[in-house]
């Protein structure tokens, strides 16, 4: 069988493809009866994050956006008044992209960019001092996390959870809200535990927590999933909340990721001998 051949997309084809799919969805949900695009556009899509009006410091929406998109607002209201009568979505999202494209950034805003990060895919907030929330972003792309990366991924994702036991006693609970969770390889590397108190976020957000599976593991848009929502008008993978005792997390991953705890054993290793060596160099440059 001859292996079929998926071209390599720009980034400027992924967000295309991307914002199509939003415009299609807000223009669905307001043929719907749903009356406020602004509101659409703003709170239910992430169309403004991958602008260059967002300065990639404050994520949230619940402030003012400024003069600029309220415009755009405007313009895509007119927009969709001029097709709401058309049999399908298709000419909203093609004059709405061509409206936005000036605006739209180089790449995905979420693309992982230089720095450290000490637990590579993971990051996390804490809550009050007892729960942490994590967040996730593919740093091995093109691999995935899940595949090839599986050692490493679950391997940071130990540290990160043996550290802030360490570093915080009263922490006791991790959480994460994602559409990952209803991905069978990532909450296999939770305990059982992890789904018994899932809550389904039914209502489609901003957020990654939801946009996030129309992007693939090479950073790419993901055609597949995203002609399946435009099919079913359901999400392919709805995003969960789930969370589990934190020692819990531990225990699990230590006794069912074997290769992940050696894969850590070998990294504290090397970096004990790099503290070492550079140790050795200073005292000699003394």
């Amino acid at each position: 069988m001859t292996k079929q051949f998926t071209p390599i997309q720009t980034p400027h084809r992924m967000l295309d493809e991307f914002i199509k799919l939003s415009l299609w969805f807000v223009y669905n949900t307001l043929q719907k009866g749903v009356p406020d695009i602004e509101k659409l556009l703003t709170y239910r899509v992430d169309i403004y994050r991958n602008t260059t009006l967002f300065d990639g410091k404050n994520k949230s929406m619940d402030r003012d956006l400024g003069p600029r998109w309220a415009k755009i607002i405007k313009q895509l209201k007119r927009m969709y008044h001029k097709h709401m009568g058309d049999p399908n979505s298709k000419g909203f999202e093609t004059n709405g992209l061509e409206l936005l494209r000036p605006l739209l950034r180089t790449a995905h805003w979420e693309t992982p960019g230089p720095g450290p990060r000490p637990y590579e895919c993971w990051t996390f907030n804490e809550h009050d001092g007892v729960r942490i929330d994590l967040h996730v972003v593919n740093i091995y792309q093109p691999r995935s996390p899940l595949s090839e990366m599986k050692v490493p991924f679950a391997a940071s994702l130990m540290r990160l959870l043996q550290d802030t036991t360490t570093r915080q006693a009263t922490i006791n609970t991790v959480s994460c809200g994602s559409w990952l969770n209803s991905v069978p390889r990532f909450a296999a590397m939770f305990p059982r535990s992890w789904m018994d108190h899932t809550k389904s976020i039914d209502q489609i957000g901003y957020t990654m927590n939801h946009w996030g599976q129309f992007i693939n593991r090479a950073g790419q848009f993901h055609p597949h999933n995203g002609s399946q929502f435009r099919q079913t008008e359901r999400l392919p993978f709805p995003c969960l909340i789930c969370q589990c005792p934190i020692i819990e997390a531990v225990n699990h991953l230590e006794a069912n990721f074997p290769d992940a705890v050696a894969y850590n054993h070998e990294k504290n290793s090397r970096d004990l001998k790099y503290y070492v060596d550079a140790r050795i160099r200073k005292q000699s440059d003394c």
